[in-house]
């Protein structure tokens, strides 16, 4: 359940091709965003984005000039409010994990995904929540974790990071690291990024 908003959303938009960038504008228009900007390329994108500061960035995986990965990095870093969301064209497990690294809120597949998962992911990030379509399915629990360690794991794979998760928590820092050491030693994994693999492979993203 989606909390209510006082005005549009607004989103900004980015796709290499003109007919998929124009349909994108069309479609959430007609639903009742913001569309406030977009761009076929990914350094127009950033730049645009960045000034704009919309509530959501909508960016093809394959931009011109800059991937949809780096795109969001910068974006992010310029626009920290801006929450992003990647158009896949694939759901392997090797762009999952980039596009969780690169700070996204979420991944819609252009393969099997409707519009509809597209406008539910976009007041899903709005809402705070990631959004992940297709095999990604959602899990609650998970043996020997203790709730705190769920929430921490699950927004590990989200992409948030230290400083992110510890004020959503109402947490330290030190805590957080303390959680994230945990659950490395239960799942007997070594690093943060076998950690985000262990979240995709088991699905731990909340819609």
């Amino acid at each position: 359940m989606f909390a209510p908003l006082n005005k549009p959303i607004t989103v900004f938009v980015s796709a290499e091709q003109s007919i998929v960038l124009s349909g994108l504008r069309l479609l959430l228009e007609r639903e009742g965003f913001h569309v406030v900007g977009d761009a076929a390329d990914g350094p127009t994108a950033v730049e645009r984005a960045s000034e704009l500061a919309p509530d959501v960035a909508v960016l093809g995986e394959n931009l011109l000039g800059l991937s949809g990965c780096e795109a969001s990095r910068q974006i992010r870093k310029a626009a920290p409010h801006t929450r992003v969301i990647l158009l896949i064209e694939a759901e392997d497990e090797t762009r999952i994990i980039e596009a969780l690294e690169s700070g996204v809120a979420g991944c819609v597949s252009l393969r099997d995904s409707a519009a509809d998962k597209l406008f539910l992911a976009i007041r899903s990030v709005v809402n705070g929540h990631g959004y992940w379509s297709g095999r990604l399915s959602p899990v609650t629990s998970r043996p020997g974790l203790s709730p705190r360690e769920r929430q921490v794991l699950r927004l590990i794979a989200e992409g948030r990071g230290t400083k992110q998760i510890a004020a959503m928590l109402g947490l330290s820092a030190k805590t957080v690291e303390a959680h994230r050491g945990n659950l490395m030693a239960k799942l007997k994994l070594r690093d943060v990024a076998s950690l985000v693999r262990y979240a995709i492979r088991q699905g731990v993203i909340r819609p």
